[in-house]
């Protein structure tokens, strides 16, 4: 299955912005519309999400579109008479990627008017809070803005993170639902896909190299390839690199430490695999650096200059699939190894949380329904994950018939049984499980005739039937 609709972001007017119901961004300061709230006419008064993710900065591709495909769904379902007859609409705040941020914004999005400094106890608030917070973007940013919906009892729904502390494992708070499998199955499906290239045995360690961010992002990346190589029966962990979150200056030293460990410690007879734990920035600035500086290094063996050119990348799904492409299709797009001719975006593999979104399930054709009628741009597999996550939280607050309590959202949750939003893979949660997807798709980047890169979903991993063709 091929992705070829991938390309810049469509921006938002304020025109479009208040007809939809959807917030006007101005830095993190941004102003509530009128129709988020009760409307002057006697309507109904809107049921209020919010979301605090990177709208701008270099992490701003992905707040941006996993918007787009909740807006995009919201729009749809008040065209038909939202929720109990009242419309939803979405409080956005942009973050930045900044953990202080994002802590600030859930506050000012559940209307905290005075921080108890007691942390068991609840903060005192407004009447102006949201009533769930959805779609909150990142793992640093995660841990700083989930204490705050968990103090004061509020839903956190579907944050775009595959973290495991506090959102999958034994920590996790009742409030999380999480919509998307978490980075310890992303890299599950990496390592099944890397034993699969090497005729069905992994390589020594030293082959699977991880670059991963300076905080609990890479950290949580960096323990699911662990834990991935662990079920395989490998004990020694992979090397880590690390980059400064945000800071693209920070790359050059990672290739130079990669360099080493290449030149000195991997396997030259084996292929090499780098694990990305990043986002697309610093992704694509990495993947040019490696191949120009250690595919021209004529200190090292010219054994270790070709594993540079015929290197593996494989990115969590956080990267931001949309923005990587983005990136790589930027001239220059080639480069020659020792007479070997290669692109950037050659060897470039992606892990998606949703399918295709240019597949030919009737769940993903209501997918590009909405977004063509929302903005008509582009179509990616983070707005879809927006719009999955969407639609499943619809059919929470259907079933709940009005009582939005916590307590009882949570409840309903817990007993939605198995959803079907039709993608072909089954959604559901249960009281010891808040994850309602397990489903990976491995996504390779390769060329079309014009050169331009694009994604091809190549495989299907799940913990029952492992990785298979798609």
């Amino acid at each position: 299955m091929t992705i070829r609709t991938l390309g810049l972001a469509a921006a938002f007017s304020c025109a479009v912005a208040a007809l939809f119901g959807c917030e006007v961004i101005a830095g993190i300061e941004s102003k509530e519309l009128t129709s988020g709230t009760t409307s002057g006419d006697g309507g109904a008064e809107p049921i209020r999400l919010g979301m605090t993710a990177a709208l701008t900065g270099t992490s701003g591709a992905l707040g941006t579109e996993l918007r787009r495909g909740i807006a995009s769904c919201l729009q749809r379902r008040n065209k038909v008479g939202g929720v109990g007859g009242r419309p939803v609409v979405l409080d956005v705040r942009d973050d930045q990627y900044d953990p202080a941020k994002a802590e600030i914004n859930a506050r000012a999005l559940l209307d905290v008017t005075t921080v108890n400094a007691d942390a068991a106890q609840p903060d005192t608030r407004g009447p102006n809070s949201v009533l769930a917070l959805i779609g909150n973007v990142g793992t640093p940013t995660m841990q700083k803005s989930l204490p705050v919906a968990t103090k004061n009892k509020v839903l956190y729904f579907a944050p775009f993170t595959g973290a495991q502390a506090l959102l999958r494992d034994a920590t996790r708070p009742p409030n999380v639902f999480n919509y998307r499998a978490g980075y310890f199955e992303e890299t599950r499906a990496m390592v099944a896909r890397i034993k699969e290239d090497n005729g069905g045995a992994l390589p020594g360690p030293k082959n699977i190299i991880v670059f991963a961010q300076d905080d609990g992002y890479g950290d949580a990346g960096y323990n699911g390839i662990k834990a991935a190589l662990t079920a395989e029966g490998v004990t020694e962990a992979p090397p880590r690199v690390n980059y400064v979150r945000d800071d693209v200056t920070s790359v050059a030293n990672s290739v130079s430490e990669v360099r080493n460990i290449i030149s000195k410690d991997t396997d030259l007879t084996k292929k090499v695999t780098i694990v990305m734990i990043d986002t697309y920035q610093i992704g694509a600035s990495f993947i040019r650096l490696f191949r120009d500086t250690i595919g021209r290094d004529t200190s090292i063996p010219k054994e270790a200059r070709t594993l540079a050119a015929t290197a593996r990348f494989m990115h969590v799904s956080f990267v931001g699939p949309e923005g990587l492409v983005d990136e790589l299709k930027k001239p220059p797009t080639s480069l020659t190894v020792d007479g070997f001719f290669t692109t950037y975006a050659q060897n470039v593999f992606v892990t998606f949380v949703v399918p295709s979104p240019d597949g030919r399930a009737p769940g993903l054709l209501e997918y590009r329904e909405s977004i063509k009628e929302f903005d008509n741009g582009r179509l990616g597999p983070i707005s879809l994950e927006g719009d999955l996550s969407c639609r499943l939280f619809l059919q929470g607050l259907d079933r709940a018939a009005g009582n939005y309590s916590q307590d009882n959202l949570v409840k309903v949750f817990e007993n939605l049984g198995k959803v079907d939003l039709g993608i072909s893979a089954d959604l559901s949660f249960e009281p010891t499980k808040h994850t309602a997807s397990d489903n990976v798709w491995l996504a390779e980047m390769k060329l079309g005739s014009d050169a331009v890169p694009f994604y091809e979903v190549i495989a299907r991993w799940d913990p029952r039937a492992g990785l298979r063709p798609e």
